[in-house]
C-alpha cells in the first residue's frame, strides 16, 4: 500500500497541477487579447525584470505614463529582481495589487512569455543587465529595440564584465538608441567608442512620481526652531553590502555619534533595509529605523525632515559602480522641502549650485559634523537652501523635462517603423 505520504504529495500535486492549467487558461486569454492589440506592429512593448513592484517608484511613473499614452503599449515583466527588495510575494500578486491602484491598465501588464503572433514595433527596458539577458528573446523576434544606460543595473565604468555586456548590446543589428541620464555616461560611451553620438539621448536625470512627492499643503514643512523643536536628519538608501559602505551608511551612523554629543535637539532617522545590526547604534539614543517604505510614506515623513545626509561613495559595490546624482532618495526628500547634503566624487552635478540650493560634501566624518553644526546654528540659512533647493528640483523632474523627451524619442521610433523586421512571438 502507498504510504500516507506519498498520497498527500500526489494530491497536492494534482491541485497545484489543476491550478496552473486554470492559471494558463486566463493568461493565454490575455495574451491572446495582447496578439489583437499588436496585430499591425503598432504597439511598444516594455521588458522589465521588476515592474510593477512599488519600490521602484521611477520604473511605476515612467512605464505607467507610457502605458496611458500609447493604448496599445503593453509590459512583460518577469519579477526576477524582487529579491533584491526582498519582496517575497509572486508576480501575479504585485500585478493584481498594480491593478486594484490602476484599473484603467487592467491587463497591460503581463508576465513575460514567448507569446503568440505578438508583433511589437519596438520595445524598451531599462538598465543594462535587464537589456542585455533579454537580448537572445529580442533578436531571435527580430525585435528592434532603445533602452535606458542608468548607472547600477550591472553598469559600472571600466568594468571588463560591465564592457563586455555594452558592446554585445550596441553591436545588435537591433539596437537603435541609448538614453542616458548622467552627462558622465554620455562621455563614457562616446571617448571608448561603444556607440555614435547620434543614438544617445541625453535626459538628465530620472523619472520621479511627483504628483505624489508636491503636495506640501496636505503635510506643510515643518522646520527647526520655529515650528518644531529637534532638528532631524535622515537617511534613506537600499542596502546592497555589508554596512551600507557604498551609500555611506557608515559615514552617517559615525556623523550620528559625534553630532549627538554636539546637538541636543539632533534626531536621526534611517529609512531602508537597515538594522540596528548593521553597525553598532546602541550609544545613539535618538535614533530610528523603520524599514523599507513606499512613496506614499515620505511626503509626511520628510515634512518633519531638516536634512538628508547622502554620503555615497563610488566604486564600492564592484569596480566602476557608481550613483546617479542626485540619488532619487535625495530627489525625492528635495521635491519635499528638504535640504539635500550630498558627495559628488565624479563631478556629475551640472543643474544645482553648492551652497544655493544644494550642499556638496566629501565623504569626511569631521568636515560633514562641522558643516552640521554650523546650520544647526544657523537655520535660517538652512532653510534658504531647502526652499530653493525644492523649486529646482520641481523644475528639473517635472513631467515635462522628464517624461516628454522619453516619450518624444520612443514616438520618433515607433513611428519609424522597420521594414526589415517581422516580430513574430511564437511557444
Amino acid at each position: 500500500m502507498m504510504p500516507k505520504y506519498y498520497l498527500k504529495a500526489a494530491r497536492q500535486l494534482a491541485k497545484t497541477t489543476i491550478s496552473r492549467l486554470k492559471y494558463n487558461r486566463v493568461t493565454n486569454f490575455v495574451l491572446a487579447k495582447a496578439s489583437h492589440r499588436f496585430g499591425k506592429k503598432t504597439g511598444l512593448l516594455i521588458i522589465d525584470d521588476i515592474f510593477p513592484q512599488p519600490l521602484s517608484s521611477f520604473r511605476l511613473e515612467e512605464f505607467s505614463t507610457y502605458l496611458r499614452h500609447w493604448p496599445n503599449a503593453l509590459v512583460y515583466s518577469t519579477g526576477g529582481a524582487f529579491p533584491l527588495l526582498h519582496e517575497q510575494r509572486r508576480l501575479e500578486k504585485v500585478v493584481a495589487e498594480f491593478e486594484q491602484n490602476n484599473p484603467d491598465l487592467r491587463g497591460r501588464v503581463l508576465k513575460f512569455s514567448r507569446v503568440r503572433t505578438l508583433n511589437p514595433r519596438l520595445a524598451y527596458l531599462v538598465f543594462i543587465g535587464n537589456t542585455f539577458a533579454m537580448l537572445p528573446f529580442l533578436e531571435s523576434r527580430n525585435i528592434p529595440f532603445i533602452f535606458t544606460l542608468y548607472p547600477g543595473g550591472g553598469f559600472a565604468l571600466h568594468n571588463e564584465q560591465s564592457d563586455a555586456k555594452l558592446r554585445r548590446v550596441f553591436a545588435s543589428p537591433l539596437f537603435r538608441q541609448v538614453l542616458v541620464s548622467q552627462s558622465i555616461t554620455q562621455d563614457y560611451l562616446l571617448d571608448n567608442n561603444f556607440c555614435d553620438a547620434a543614438q544617445i539621448t541625453l535626459v538628465y536625470g530620472v523619472v520621479m512620481p511627483i504628483s505624489k512627492l508636491t503636495i506640501g499643503e496636505k503635510y506643510p514643512h515643518q522646520y527647526f526652531p520655529t515650528a518644531k523643536e529637534t532638528f532631524d536628519i535622515c537617511f534613506v538608501a537600499h542596502k546592497y553590502m555589508p554596512r551600507g559602505v557604498d551609500k555611506g551608511y557608515d559615514v552617517f551612523i559615525e556623523t550620528a555619534h559625534q553630532l549627538a554629543s554636539r546637538l541636543p535637539q539632533v534626531r536621526f532617522h534611517v529609512v531602508g533595509n537597515f538594522t540596528p545590526d548593521d553597525i553598532d547604534t546602541s550609544a545613539l539614543k535618538y535614533i530610528t529605523f523603520y524599514g523599507t517604505r513606499k512613496t506614499d510614506f515620505f511626503p509626511a515623513f520628510y515634512a518633519g525632515m531638516d536634512l538628508i545626509l547622502s554620503p555615497n561613495v563610488s566604486f564600492r559595490l564592484q569596480p566602476g559602480a557608481f550613483d546617479g546624482f542626485p540619488t532619487g532618495s535625495c530627489v525625492e526628500a528635495g521635491l519635499c522641502g528638504v535640504a539635500l547634503m550630498c558627495t559628488d566624487e565624479l563631478g556629475q552635478n551640472t543643474h544645482l549650485h553648492d551652497g544655493e540650493n544644494i550642499l556638496i560634501i566629501t565623504n569626511e566624518v569631521e568636515k560633514i559634523v562641522n558643516k552640521i553644526v554650523y546650520l544647526y546654528n544657523h537655520p535660517t540659512e538652512l532653510h534658504a537652501i531647502a526652499k530653493t533647493g525644492q523649486l529646482r528640483l520641481r523644475e528639473i523632474f517635472s513631467a515635462q523635462s522628464q517624461m516628454q523627451p522619453r516619450i518624444n524619442m520612443l514616438q520618433r521610433f515607433l513611428e519609424a517603423g522597420n521594414s526589415n523586421t517581422a516580430a513574430s512571438l511564437t511557444d
